[in-house]
């Protein structure tokens, strides 16, 4: 495709306190296979008290395209990332949005193959975002359980069945966006990716899932069990959103371990036949997926991703019911 036949895009970028990883999200934002006329980089500054704000003001300086807002005023009683989301919405210019977050490295094709995703139908996309292995068994363990969750994604595609969105990678065209209202009409929560997703769903369009090599994008990994654990207790507000026939199996698999415990009391042979049929199936998928991906150094913890998986399931349930509060940015928002 003709450069002159891609659609201006534009990039938006909440940012709160990023000075040690907003310089390298800008670099590969700028490092595009797109000039730089063909996409503008909006930035709300929500309240940091680190230098972002100074770093931001540098890009802006030197980068024409590079827009930056520090937003003060709250949008129909929005709060946090939902609220700078809508007021970057509102000074954009482009048909098409893209959403990314500051700790993302993306790649030169990112814009366009975002955009080749793009058909008539289509209101909303998701990008294939993995946080970067390095190694170490936490990390990874990690970067498997996003592969495989997009993996999951790609495949429930296929029967045109809509899960959920991925704001650190997404796409999200005006005339979709405009038609649910945005987020001042959607309101306020702190999976707000979720909640545009479900009601852009909702109206009629299609959506999509990158689930290839063509667009791979790296965040950064949580780097304590307590950050984990934070991260995953605000996916489950959105999860619990989700339709009965796709929240049941998450709950399953949520008290598979502690079931397993009390068949073994029972019966300890089928216990141990249930662990081993279901353990052997998974790390089968996470070679598959490790392999077809282009991850094969994430082959090693294929045996340990299912006993983490059933674990930190486990415990997400326990803790969620008595977790009155969601932390998020260095802030506290009231469960909804």
């Amino acid at each position: 495709m003709s450069i002159d036949a891609y659609p201006f895009v534009s990039i938006l970028l909440a940012v709160r306190n990023e000075e040690k990883v907003l310089a390298n999200c800008l670099d590969t934002l700028l490092y595009q296979d797109l000039p730089t006329s063909n996409y503008e980089i909006i930035i709300g500054n929500d309240g940091s008290t680190d230098d972002t704000l100074n770093i931001l003001e540098a890009y802006s300086k030197k980068y024409r395209n590079i827009k930056v807002f520090t937003i003060e005023n709250r949008l129909n009683n929005l709060k946090g990332k939902a609220n700078v989301l809508a007021h970057l919405a509102r000074e954009a210019k482009g048909k098409t949005f893209l959403f990314t977050d500051a700790d993302m490295s993306l790649p030169p094709s990112w814009i366009t193959s975002m955009l080749s995703l793009v058909k008539e139908s289509t209101g909303i996309a998701n990008g294939f975002s993995v946080p970067r292995p390095n190694g170490k068994i936490f990390s990874d363990l990690q970067a498997i359980d996003w592969l495989m969750a997009q993996n999951q994604l790609s495949l429930l595609e296929k029967f045109s069945i809509p899960v959920t969105a991925m704001g650190n990678n997404l796409l999200v065209t005006r005339q979709a966006y405009n038609s649910v209202g945005g987020y001042e009409k959607i309101g306020f929560s702190v999976t707000e990716d979720f909640h545009l997703f479900r009601q852009i769903v909702n109206k009629g369009w299609s959506f999509r899932n990158a689930y290839n090599l063509n667009v791979p994008a790296y965040t950064l990994p949580e780097t304590s069990i307590s950050a984990l654990l934070s991260q995953r207790l605000r996916w489950m507000q959105g999860a619990l959103s989700l339709p009965k026939t796709l929240l049941l199996p998450l709950i399953f698999n949520a008290l598979y371990l502690p079931l397993l415990i009390v068949l073994f009391l029972f019966s300890p042979f089928i216990a141990v036949m249930a662990f081993f049929i279901r353990w052997s199936i998974v790390s089968l998928s996470v070679v598959k997926v490790s392999i077809e991906t282009g991850h094969k150094t994430l082959l090693k913890w294929a045996g340990l991703y299912d006993i983490y998986n059933l674990c930190l399931s486990f415990v997400l349930l326990l803790m969620y019911p008595f977790k009155k509060e969601i932390n998020w940015k260095g802030r506290s928002f009231k469960k909804t």
